[in-house]
């Protein structure tokens, strides 16, 4: 191991009894020199402690964990995940303070928020005439919207119903608590609040875990937000001094869930913090590096890799002609440098990055008509597609939960029933006997759905999903048309996914049902790498890299957004950093000269301004 790191990289992995934060830009093994410091913690160091280490996405998890393969017992003596799926641990096992008892069943999608919503303020008259008045559905459903986005704000700031002075911000907010409670729901605000309440409410839950993780590891912190960091904080308190937080100011584009870069600063004065900065840089050739020190001057690099790599821009008369321009580079490229002697493309090692997914329209249709694969990560992604397979989700997602009206609301009305599902649920209800209701209920899918469920022996312990997805399959290809079969069999193969990334991250004797859609609910937002081309948002290209990064749509209005002032025109600088930071060779960047709006006008381009500070335009 000693020969692997660097001098700087060794004295963050064997310290002892001190608190470290560590800036790591990109490029500089920061997930290497986490996944080294935890391995020396167990390895070298003596004492009947577990390593609690924290990071921003699943991504990242099953990284590390790939990476300690080799410690003995590592699923016993460290906790490796999001600080939402620690959390979910500790109220699943530990939460009966709080009246938390047994499996979690977590609401997430915000059209699933905005129904809880809508129905809780059906016993406010007020606000509900309020709504009625409303001119059409789409100011509705942005109000009720801006209400979902108030009360994940209140939650993240830690403030509790009571605590809201404005009184209709605080009606909205009980009745919504209200109706997740009244359902057995809690959205993901609710892990963190609810931590923070049990670790408040019940010192000795809170010095258990004290006890149990002396060695906390903290990755990519500039993405903490001040439930989560409060977290760590009542983790920690005075007594633990072993913690090492590794994160990067550049890389702080999450603002807009209450992330910022200040906890790191006050991480430095809470734990006494050393600060040790990495800036050897072990990803991106030199012209990209330079790129990158302009846009964001404070990104040092001491030492870099001997490769020139490109940094070069493509201008388009309009965003049809930006998608051939960029396409016809791409594909000259790819003949030239990532074709092996007699074999195909190695599609995977190019992205193409927008700033919204908009921009990337134009070239996923030529992709599509030239038959390029290619595939997107947005973070509202959802995993169903089949109707089947949505259903399937649908019925587990009432199994693991008998007092979901939401989800069995949403059933019976795919399968037109005019049943109330207040008829159906309750808490001492059978889920045998909620299968065969199921069968009954929904005609061919219901009971296709029922007979794989069927399939399941135990919901609550040794739980395991393997089966009724085989029986699933076995129906599609014998049953289904081939264009329907082609689309089920798609979903259920990412259902395979899921469960076999579930098997490998969760303990063999705490699986069940509950906590397997939670860590779907988990993944949907951290989709994995596939085949062919990426197409990425900038917020789910975080954490990836690739040897040729096209930018597209530089123009002033999409990079920087219109909207961004004062702070947020700060992050879309950092937006920028992290897009062309993804890159490791070849970086492209382009605009069209002319846009055609909505409402049909076109409008005349003005290049973004980063273009002109990286020194591709003139000033």
């Amino acid at each position: 191991m000693e020969g692997e790191l660097s001098p700087k990289q060794r004295e963050i992995v064997e310290s002892d009894n001190e608190s470290i934060l560590v800036i790591a830009g990109p490029g500089t093994g920061k997930t290497k020199v986490v996944t080294e410091r935890i391995k020396f913690v167990l390895t070298k160091l003596k004492g009947n402690f577990h390593v609690l280490a924290l990071t921003f996405t699943n991504k990242a998890a099953d990284e590390m964990k790939e990476r300690m393969m080799d410690v003995s017992n590592l699923e016993k003596r460290v906790f490796v995940g999001t600080i939402h799926s620690f959390c979910y641990k500790v109220l699943r096992d530990r939460g009966k303070p709080i009246g938390i008892d047994g499996d979690i069943h977590i609401l997430n999608s915000l059209e699933d928020k905005k129904s809880v919503l809508l129905e809780a303020l059906d016993f406010d008259l007020d606000i509900t005439n309020s709504l009625k008045e409303m001119n059409n559905d789409k100011d509705r459903e942005k109000l009720l919207s801006h209400w979902i986005n108030i009360i994940s704000q209140f939650k993240r700031q830690l403030i509790l119903p009571e605590s809201v002075t404005d009184e209709r911000d605080r009606r909205i907010y009980q009745a919504y608590d209200a109706a997740l409670k009244s359902s057995n729901l809690m959205d993901f605000d609710d892990l963190l609040i609810k931590t923070y309440e049990l670790f408040i409410r019940s010192p000795g839950t809170a010095d258990l875990y004290r006890r149990q993780y002396r060695y906390i590891c903290v990755d990519e912190s500039q993405d903490l937000n001040y439930a989560q960091y409060e977290i760590i904080k009542l983790l920690c308190q005075s007594n633990i001094r072993n913690v090492v937080m590794v994160g990067d100011p550049n890389q702080s584009i999450f603002g807009f869930i209450g992330s910022s870069p200040k906890y790191m600063e006050q991480f430095k004065e809470d734990f006494y913090a050393r600060t040790i900065t990495l800036e050897e840089n072990f990803r991106s050739a030199r012209a990209i590096i330079e790129a990158a020190h302009k846009l964001m001057p404070e990104f040092q690099v001491s030492e870099r890799l001997p490769i020139e790599g490109m940094v070069s821009l493509i201008v388009g008369q309009d965003e049809e002609r930006e998608a051939d321009l960029v396409l016809e580079r791409l594909l000259k490229l790819a003949e030239k440098e990532y074709r092996p002697m007699k074999g195909v493309i190695d599609w995977e090692k190019f992205a193409l990055i927008g700033r919204n997914r908009y921009v990337l329209n134009q070239i996923e249709t030529k992709l599509k008509s030239k038959g390029i694969p290619y595939y997107k990560l947005e973070l509202d992604q959802q995993l169903d597609e089949s109707e089947l397979i949505k259903e399937f989700e649908l019925a587990l997602e009432i199994l693991s939960n008998p007092q979901d009206m939401l989800h069995l609301g949403e059933l019976l009305t795919r399968w037109k029933s005019m049943i109330n599902p207040r008829e159906l649920v309750g808490k001492d209800i059978d889920r045998r006997n909620m299968i065969e209701k199921m069968r009954m209920l929904g005609g061919t899918n219901g009971e296709i759905i029922s007979n794989a469920l069927n399939k399941i022996d135990d919901f609550d312990s040794n739980f395991s999903l393997k089966d009724s997805l085989e029986y699933l399959t076995g129906y599609v290809e014998t049953s289904l048309e081939k264009y329907d079969r082609e689309l089920v069999l798609k979903d259920i193969k990412e259902w395979h996914n899921r469960w076999t990334s579930y098997l490998r991250n969760s303990n063999h004797n705490q699986r069940s049902l509950g906590s397997y859609l939670n860590y779907v609910l988990e993944e949907n937002a951290q989709s994995s790498r596939k085949n062919g081309i990426a197409l990425l948002t900038i917020h789910s290209a975080k954490g990836l890299e690739f040897d040729l990064v096209a930018l597209m749509g530089m123009v002033e209005g999409v990079f920087p957004d219109y909207r961004a002032k004062g702070d947020q025109m700060v992050e879309e600088r950092r937006n920028a950093f992290v897009s062309l930071t993804r890159s490791k060779r070849l970086l492209l960047l382009s605009y069209p000269r002319t846009r055609q709006m909505p409402w049909g006008e076109t409008i005349i381009s003005k290049p973004s301004r980063f273009l002109k500070e990286i020194g591709l335009l003139e000033e």
